[in-house]
């Protein structure tokens, strides 16, 4: 229900597969991911430590560690962040 109704604009962040994890769910393989290099900003936000995202989903049963991909995020309905989409950069 939060995304179903959410009306709200959708942005895409660039990540790259930092990890394949073991464990399998029913939704796909699991995959860690970080900002790519092309997403992080010139400033002193490049100091902080990166921080990752696990995500499973079936656009990443063929992904391998250094895979980038564009997320797609946009806050729901209830203002909780969900991803509305994934897909693989060439």
């Amino acid at each position: 229900m939060n995304g179903k109704y959410s009306s709200k604009e959708v942005f895409e962040v660039p990540l790259v597969v930092t990890n394949t994890l073991v464990r399998e769910s029913r939704k796909g393989r699991c995959v860690s991911l970080a900002k790519s290099s092309e997403g992080r900003s010139p400033s002193s936000e490049n100091n902080r430590k990166e921080k990752s995202i696990n995500i499973c989903n079936k656009a990443f049963d063929d992904a391998n560690v250094g895979d980038n991909f564009l997320v797609k995020f946009q806050n729901g309905f209830f203002n909780e962040g969900w991803i509305s989409g994934m897909v693989k950069k060439k």
